[in-house]
């Protein structure tokens, strides 16, 4: 599923510029000392020169990222319930799946709620390298609604155009070693 990758990757992206802005990331931290070990003002100066080349990339993501495809990552957010292997762990309402607009329907949403925790019984010891795609077909007599849901979510089609330009724009602001230490 697509989506569910776009949304994992993209909160990764937002988790690690937001603790790097913050200055307080470990291996920023490392790195600092490393290059200025007896200076604490070399240190500061180095994490502020560092959070200074990753503010274009986060408010790239905010603005381009955040504000247009919002929706899509909302979108990508709520498809992550197809994933048997994360089901049990997620906190979410069915009704939160209305934001896809095929299943934005009472009837649909009522039969999803219906098999729930038929799904999530059924998805008890997932191992990490399942095929979610053949999960979903061995399940389709078990949770016709929710296999005709993830069916609907597994086409959803995530562009990954603003996320690579993130990465473009990170890559450009440090060299080979202070990419390599990052």
């Amino acid at each position: 599923f697509l989506s569910i990758e776009a949304y994992s990757r993209i909160a990764t992206i937002r988790k690690h510029l937001d603790t790097y802005m913050s200055g307080i990331h470990p291996m920023l931290s490392s790195e600092v000392k490393r290059l200025a070990p007896n200076s604490n003002s070399q240190q500061r100066a180095l994490s502020k020169k560092t959070v200074a080349r990753l503010k274009p990339a986060k408010e790239y993501l905010e603005k381009n990222v955040d504000g247009p495809y919002l929706n899509s990552i909302q979108t990508f957010k709520v498809a992550r319930v197809f994933s048997p292997k994360h089901i049990n762990e997620l906190k979410f309402e069915v009704d939160d799946l209305r934001i896809i607009r095929q299943l934005d329907n009472d009837s649909i949403i009522d039969d999803l709620k219906t098999e729930l925790a038929s799904y999530k019984a059924a998805a008890v010891e997932i191992d990490d390298d399942l095929n979610e795609t053949n999960w979903w077909r061995s399940h389709q007599r078990d949770l016709p609604n929710w296999s005709s849901a993830a069916a609907i979510a597994s086409l959803l089609m995530p562009s990954s155009a603003p996320v690579e330009r993130v990465f473009s724009m990170l890559r450009g602001a440090f060299d080979d070693n202070q990419r390599s230490s990052l």
